[in-house]
């Protein structure tokens, strides 16, 4: 799901960098259980403090976990981190699981499943097994009662045990910290978390090897849904809301017809918010704005690329996002009927430091650190102080993009054309490879760095793709997709 202007997935915050996957216990208001690093890795703290707009090695925005953290981080702060962290992969099915280890190995990944077996639950921790299932398959035709299941779910009852049976070896073994919330065989969750290894348990007499994930978030299923769960309630998106515009915010709920229409799959069930509107109405460019429940987006109520929210501008898209200081925000917004792109910086008191235009525009896409945005628009890859709103570099032709990521030793696009569809630069444009993929992409759903390997999720002509590519060359290690339907 790609808009033109691709402003928000990761966004705003801290200097991260390495790898790892401990954790302590750590709570989002859902009904699920969160849990988030202690300290940050000191060689990684060094070289983030060493890094500048010239010589900069930290990494993207966007590419950032909080157990990656190269900076401790205020409980605010990890709030506001994990409601903006998007970036996992998807797991089309158990094949993929089973047949690419290393391609999921250390990678952040979501899926959804049923508690098949409790291992332990101690009360700190917890280890279960977890049967792996997808969505609109016959299994929901059978969990949840008919009047709650997607229509077209309800020609299938009979599927069910079929389904049950094909898939009944697809396990994977979680492990994370116990929150207030225990878990039942049967439960339905969904989860969030990093893929650690293959392992070996006892399920019913039966020794399977099956993936191990510890688990960063994990929500329960109560009822049906249409797609992914509600990962931030009321009381979440209202911290976040005051971490953004202070205390005097009011956030309530979208009311239908009037800030938006369309309950149905499409609309506000696949896209629910919360609005959240500040009581300082200083500025008109910070009135009101949407804060997104199922994926961390904040976003200006005048946007109106989706047809169904009112009270808004189809040609304006702009997005609000923090600095990585916290104490400043980054306002994207992209004018599509005068194909312009503006950019402005403020201070939290919504006073304006810099902003740059850009004409001719119309996609841009960005990550940043702490010292510079990278940005992606009109065919050039513009490199730009944070301090000062200037060019770091002179701005480099890079071609039509819809991803950019900053790495720590140069900048990753992913073009739309098979042919060098993928592309590494240093900081002053200078391609220092490239690498083709079998066909056209229509969408990049995800993209992680892990020890030396780039891994993209994308949607070519023909399915889902996962490309792994070396870091330093540029080499494609590998093109797994399902060879078994």
């Amino acid at each position: 799901m790609k808009k033109i202007l691709c402003l928000l997935s990761a966004c705003f915050l801290m200097l991260l960098m390495a790898c790892g996957v401990s954790s302590t216990p750590g709570s989002d208001g859902q009904t699920g259980q969160d849990t988030s690093a202690d300290k940050p890795d000191k060689a990684a703290q060094a070289a983030f403090a060493a890094s500048s707009p010239t010589n900069d090695t930290d990494i993207g925005l966007k590419n950032i976990k909080i157990d990656t953290a190269q900076a401790e981080l205020t409980d605010q702060q990890k709030l506001i981190l994990r409601y903006f962290d998007n970036d996992y992969l998807d797991v089309p099915s158990y094949e993929f699981l089973q047949r690419y280890p290393k391609v999921y190995a250390g990678t952040n990944i979501h899926l959804d499943g049923e508690v098949a077996k409790i291992i332990s639950e101690d009360g700190e921790r917890y280890e279960i097994v977890l049967w792996l299932v997808q969505s609109f398959t016959e299994y929901f035709a059978n969990k949840y009662p008919l009047d709650q299941a997607d229509y077209y779910m309800w020609n299938f009852p009979e599927e069910y045990d079929p389904y049950r049976e094909q898939t009944q070896g697809a396990y994977i073994t979680v492990t994370g910290d116990l929150g207030d919330t225990w878990f039942v065989e049967g439960d339905h969750i969904e989860l969030f978390g990093r893929y650690v290894e293959m392992s070996s348990a006892q399920i019913d007499g039966t020794s399977y090897t099956m993936p191990h994930i510890e688990a960063n978030s994990v929500y329960f299923w109560t009822e049906y849904q249409y797609c992914d769960s509600e990962r931030f309630d009321v009381k979440t998106i209202t911290k976040v809301a005051e971490a953004v515009f202070g205390n005097d915010v009011e956030v309530r709920e979208a009311v239908y017809q009037e800030d938006m229409m369309g309950y149905q799959s499409g609309g506000f069930y696949d896209k629910p918010f919360y609005i959240a509107e500040p009581e300082n109405q200083s500025n008109a460019k910070f009135n009101s704005y949407r804060l997104y429940t199922k994926r961390g987006m904040i976003e200006d109520t005048k946007t109106g690329t989706d047809l169904w929210l009112l009270g808004n501008d189809p040609n304006l898209e702009r997005y609000l996002e923090f600095s990585a200081d916290f104490e400043h925000y980054f306002l994207f917004t992209l004018d599509h009927a005068l194909e312009k792109l503006t950019l402005e910086y403020y201070d939290k008191d919504f006073s304006k430091i810099w902003k740059r235009e850009f004409e001719g525009t119309t996609a841009a896409h960005y990550d940043y650190t702490k010292n510079n945005i990278y940005l992606s628009a009109d065919n050039s890859l513009y490199i730009i102080d944070l301090s000062t709103g200037e060019d770091t570099f002179q701005p480099a032709f890079i071609g039509e993009k819809q991803e950019i990521r900053k790495m720590t030793d140069g900048i990753l696009s992913v073009g739309f054309t098979k042919s060098d569809a993928i592309m590494k630069t240093d900081l002053e444009g200078n391609i220092l490879w490239t690498a083709s993929v079998v066909g056209d992409i229509n969408a990049v759903d995800g993209v992680q760095f892990v020890d030396g390997r780039i891994i993209l999720q994308l949607e070519l002509f023909d399915g889902v793709h996962f490309i792994v590519v070396n870091s330093d060359s540029g080499e494609v290690i590998q093109d797994a997709v399902s060879i078994s339907s």
